[in-house]
């Protein structure tokens, strides 16, 4: 039997108090961290995006949403 770690208690109103400080912070197994990013990052996001933005044209069963969504 193996014993697991507990996880964070970070919750999802606790990630949308954070500060507007540049940093883009994210919800992360109960754990609110900083997440890096930059210009392979954003390339790599752009095309997953239009991938699923694509499918999506053709079959309606959600959305994509941009990053200032907070979630």
């Amino acid at each position: 039997m193996s014993i697991m770690k507990p996880r964070g208690t970070a919750t999802v109103e606790d990630l949308l108090r954070m500060p507007e400080d540049g940093h883009k912070h994210e919800l992360v197994d109960g754990e609110i961290v900083v997440s890096p990013t930059g210009f392979k990052h954003s390339i790599c996001t752009i095309k997953i995006s239009y991938i699923i933005a694509t499918y999506l044209e053709n079959h309606p069963i959600g959305v994509i949403l941009s990053p200032d969504f907070g979630i």
